[in-house]
């Protein structure tokens, strides 16, 4: 450990990399404050929240920035590009949203675009450096010591952590300190925002465009060749011996294949990207084996990603994870016929394309997942109201269920404002204005335009919660038992009971000779009308058979509809009984 110590000099960080060393300090110490606040989320927390996102941001571009400087050998450029970046980031935080509350329909796409965008600048750092020069070696080299550097300063991240959290809990519990949980949350943000990033930076490889490649160490080797290559080589059999059977069964590929082929595909390309150049330092015939044919390796498994796919979209439409699978299933398809059958070599292109595909598929408009998925799903839509006789004077037909057609309105509700729908109509129904809000208003018009049952409105509800006095005193002298009901998931005291609570208002209680429902539903029913917070619950009060029961709910929440009914979501408090 301190031969450890004494190689890490975090200077270095801010000798070569000073802004994104100085804003990992910045993005930590939102983290931090996002971690420490007690209140209700609010505009100053939505905007602590903004300036974590775009010192992330901020942080991936400065990166970038410097490498193209360094590539370019200029440092005029360095700065033009941090100039970039720091326009684009103000931008950025004047157009994230002021509340981060994700039923919101404007704030539905939100997440994808900032996983995509940090895709796209990860993927950046990888080949930006290459555009314009430089080897196969030169590449390979970078990205293998990126790499290895990354693994190095989040595994000894990790380990200060472990060590340093073992220490709080031994001051707690041997010196009695009185230590706040969220002590842990500081010391991880810490020590991965600001240690991790530092050590990394200070580590990062230097550019160098002479193709020499160094031996990397040996775990490295042992990890690429005769970790990664085995089991890829393991999926790799379970893949092609479920293509045969599907030839032979001539039945086409159900359920996880897909995602066995996809995970498949995404593990043997960065295990063929980290084995690229390992050829050249010993003769491992299965090594040079893969590299050779891995693209054409992945033929089979692309194959039955592609009808997998297929068929879910066929059935169902395309939604934006399909997207996102089509897209990456796309990727690989040409990559195939680039580095398996053209037998391209320029490994620069894999990154490249790939953050290529992933631009397209978050602002290619009309090609974006966004757009895809409108179109599809309003052509189901249209398709569902059309065979259900709604769009039409032939009536309403049973072939339909109102289920199926409110739930496509619901899924469609997320990610528009439903104002398409007047197209299909010869009078257009009168919709709001929903661009601002989180307003349902325009699914519950057109579900009564429609006339759906109203039981299929989940949305059109009212919520109320409950919470007793927790520090009331009962008594409970001439009882027997007691049974602790909480959080849906029930305490049985003692181990010979349980008590279960089902949907609707039923309780369902078990002892060692029998079983018995207990219904709730009339005085919950009559509870939850009054939608009040403070109404305390009186006591309910059965005898079954020769069991008295006394329930006192002290916690109760869920949500009314307004056809009447009610749903319970969470239930809390004990039963006393009584055995006659």
């Amino acid at each position: 450990m301190r031969r450890f110590f004494q190689q890490i000099d975090l200077a270095d960080s801010f000798r070569r990399f000073p802004l994104p060393a100085g804003i990992a300090v910045l993005a930590t110490a939102c983290a931090i404050i996002l971690i420490a606040y007690d209140g209700d989320a609010g505009t100053e927390m939505a905007t602590v929240l903004r300036l974590l996102i775009v010192f992330y941001y901020g942080f991936l571009g400065a990166i970038i920035s410097r490498l193209v400087g360094e590539a370019r050998e200029s440092r005029r450029i360095e700065w033009f590009g941090i100039a970039k970046t720091a326009v684009l980031c103000t931008i950025g935080y004047f157009l994230l949203p002021h509340d981060f509350d994700l039923r919101n329909t404007g704030l539905f796409r939100l997440p994808y675009y900032l996983l995509g965008l940090a895709l796209i600048l990860h993927l950046m750092i990888a080949y930006v450096p290459f555009l314009t020069r430089g080897s196969d070696g030169d590449f390979w080299e970078y990205n293998r010591k990126t790499f290895v550097r990354f693994v190095e300063s989040a595994f000894f991240s990790g380990v200060l952590f472990l060590a340093l959290s073992l220490a709080i809990v031994a001051l707690r519990e041997l010196f009695k300190v009185d230590i706040d949980g969220r002590t842990y949350g500081y010391l991880a943000v810490s020590l991965f925002g600001i240690f991790h990033s530092w050590y990394f930076l200070s580590k990062y490889p230097v550019l160098e465009y002479d193709d020499e490649v160094e031996r990397p160490l040996s775990a490295f080797l042992v990890f690429s060749q005769y970790i990664l290559i085995p089991v890829t080589a393991i999926y790799m059999l379970i893949l092609y011996a479920y293509g045969a059977k599907v030839l032979i069964e001539w039945e086409l590929p159900r359920g996880w294949i897909g995602n066995l082929s996809l995970w498949f595909s995404v593990i043997g390309v960065f295990t063929y990207l980290l084995n690229y150049l390992n050829p050249r330092f010993g003769e491992k015939t299965f090594v040079r084996l893969f590299i050779k044919y891995f693209w054409l390796i992945l033929i089979v498994p692309a194959i039955l990603l592609v009808v997998s796919l297929s068929r879910r979209i066929s059935e169902y439409g395309v939604t934006e994870e399909r997207y996102i699978l089509a897209m990456i299933t796309s990727w690989i398809v040409l990559m195939i016929l680039l580095y398996g059958i053209m037998r391209w070599r320029s490994l620069k292109w894999l990154p490249l394309s790939l953050s290529l595909f992933a631009f397209v598929g978050l602002f290619g408009g009309p090609l974006s997942m966004f757009g895809c998925t409108l179109r599809s799903q309003q052509d189901r839509l249209k398709a569902l109201l059309d065979e259900s006789g709604l769009l039409s004077d032939r009536g309403i037909s049973d072939t339909i269920s109102h289920s199926v057609i409110y739930d496509q309105l619901r899924f469609m509700d997320r990610r528009s404002d439903l104002q398409f729908i007047n197209a299909w109509l010869d009078a257009p129904i009168v919709l709001e204005d929903e661009s601002d809000t989180m307003s349902t208003t325009n699914l519950q018009i057109i579900a009564d335009h429609f006339g759906l049952d109203s039981q299929h409105r989940y949305d059109d509800r009212q919520y109320f919660n409950y919470y007793g006095d927790h520090g009331l005193s009962i008594d409970i002298q001439g009882f027997d038992d007691l049974i602790v009901i909480k959080d849906n998931q029930y305490s049985n005291v003692p181990k010979k009971t349980e008590a279960i609570y089902l949907e609707e208002g039923l309780l369902y209680y078990r002892s060692d000779d029998q079983a018995i429902l207990i219904d709730l539903r009339y005085e919950v029913s009559e509870w939850t009308k009054g939608i009040s917070h403070d109404r305390p619950m009186p006591p309910i009060l059965r005898e079954l058979g020769d069991i008295q029961l006394q329930l006192h709910i002290t916690q109760l929440n869920g949500h009314r509809y307004s056809h009447g009914g009610y749903m319970i979501d969470d239930i809390g408090g004990f039963a006393l009984i009584r055995y006659q």
